[in-house]
């Protein structure tokens, strides 16, 4: 009975460490906080938030096109030997300084469709930025979530394995005194002694097992290796009713970046049309100058006067028509293509994510279904044990098949653990499909 209440209070009561750990319940991590912490420290996130910045900066300058160009200009020149006299206008072997100014402004106002086309498309990466953010999130959190169940197993499996390893002492030590009074053999404490010798080794290999994958879990949290990590056992919900087409395969982030991808290759090929079409610019500007005869050192009228009286004005328009190009052809051709490989990639990949959903789906149910009948095998294996505890006390049952049985035992223990955990497991990527998304948080 201590056994049966030893075990229950490492499946359901929710406090797993390893060996060696001191905490309280405020200290526990459970999947979620150790989800969270891994994504929130990852260097691989904050790379895709940078990149998420800079593709929000790319959509800005390509709506920056739209915006019409302002320039100003300011030039020096100094002449000399024989060159143009602005004042008579004539050649003259003189020394000149001359100095303009000018203010411009142009924008294209058609150029096919090209400038609007590289809008849609920045604005379309800016969005795929976040989707890939929310892509490195979810891998994160996935691969954090795989390292905890291993790490939760190995505790757990090290905590019953110490368990057995107290009932095998137990039992040497029954035995020893069974056989100073009589009824069992040297044969049964050496067997015992061996037992005894195999489950404390054991123990101790699933110690080191689990220290080293909870150190597994701090490498992929990005975990201080030094501070303490206390683990809380899953609830062990049941299965929720799933529809057969969850609404979430839609917001996979793997389906939305092939989406993406598809309207990104259309775009391309609408912006490599666009150039057969004919460009259309405007232009105005504003310029003045100054002019200083050097030679002689006297300025025929001062700065401002110059100023006022060098000052023009323009106005200019431009019409490129494209004729022929024989490279832009062939652009049109390879962004059709491009277009529709884009579009084979995505219909796999729906195809994919459904198949790996159908397939979640059902290792979920089965695990399920493996889980109560485990349940049910340890409460038999458990009953059979120690009615065979009392048959060996009695002498109608060798060490061995002692032995046997309470391996038998073991080894449900374990079985059911680990049922149990990839059950959790399994819901967990389960839900994935149904939402889109395994990490939620404002991005």
């Amino acid at each position: 009975m201590k056994v049966k209440r030893n075990l229950k209070a490492i499946l359901l009561m929710g406090m797993c460490a390893v060996p060696g750990f001191r905490a309280t319940a405020q200290e526990l991590w459970n999947m979620d906080r150790c989800i969270h912490y891994a994504v929130q420290h990852a260097h691989r996130v904050q790379k895709s938030r940078v990149e998420a910045e800079n593709a929000e900066l790319n959509a800005r300058r390509a709506a920056g096109a739209f915006i019409p160009n302002l320039n100003a200009g300011v030039g020096g020149q100094v002449s000399w030997g024989r060159n143009v006299d602005p004042e008579t206008n004539t050649y003259n072997t003189i020394t000149t300084l001359n100095n303009s100014y000018q203010l411009s402004t142009g924008v294209t106002v058609w150029d096919g469709m090209q400038s609007i086309n590289s809008l849609k498309q920045a604005r379309l990466q800016m969005r795929q930025s976040r989707n890939d953010l929310q892509e490195t999130c979810d891998q994160i959190a996935i691969e954090t979530m795989r390292c905890f169940i291993d790490a939760l197993y190995s505790a757990q499996s090290a905590e019953l394995a110490a368990i057995k390893r107290e009932d095998s002492r137990r039992m040497l030590e029954k035995t020893r005194r069974m056989a100073d009074l009589g009824t069992k053999g040297m044969p049964d404490v050496a067997q015992m002694e061996a037992q005894m010798a195999n489950d404390a080794y054991e123990a101790v290999r699933q110690q080191n097992a689990a220290q080293k994958a909870l150190h597994q879990l701090k490498l992929v949290m990005n975990f201080p290796a030094e501070d303490t990590l206390a683990l809380a056992v899953l609830p062990q919900d049941t299965l929720p009713t799933l529809p057969h087409h969850a609404k979430g395969l839609f917001r996979i982030p793997a389906l939305v970046t092939a989406d993406n991808n598809l309207q990104l290759m259309r775009y391309n090929q609408r912006m490599a049309r666009g150039r057969f079409s004919p460009t259309l610019s405007l232009g105005a500007g504003v310029g003045t100058s100054y002019y200083r005869n050097l030679s002689t050192g006297i300025a025929v009228n001062g700065f401002g006067k110059q100023w006022k009286n060098n000052m023009g004005e323009y106005v200019s328009a431009s019409l490129s028509v494209p004729l022929f190009n024989f490279g832009t052809l062939k652009d049109v051709r390879r962004a059709r293509n491009q277009v529709r490989l884009a579009e084979i990639s995505r219909n796999e990949t729906q195809h994919q994510i459904q198949e790996n959903y159908r397939q979640a789906l059902n290792d979920a149910k089965g695990s399920r279904k493996e889980m109560l009948l485990m349940r049910s095998k340890k409460e038999s294996d458990s009953i059979a044990h120690r009615l065979n505890c009392r048959r060996y006390e009695e002498g109608l049952l060798s060490a061995l098949d002692l032995q046997t049985t309470a391996q038998t035992l073991h080894q449900s223990r374990i079985r059911l653990l680990q049922v149990m955990l990839t059950l959790a497991m399994q819901q967990r990527i389960v839900q994935y499909y149904e939402t889109g998304q395994i990490y939620k948080e404002e991005l």
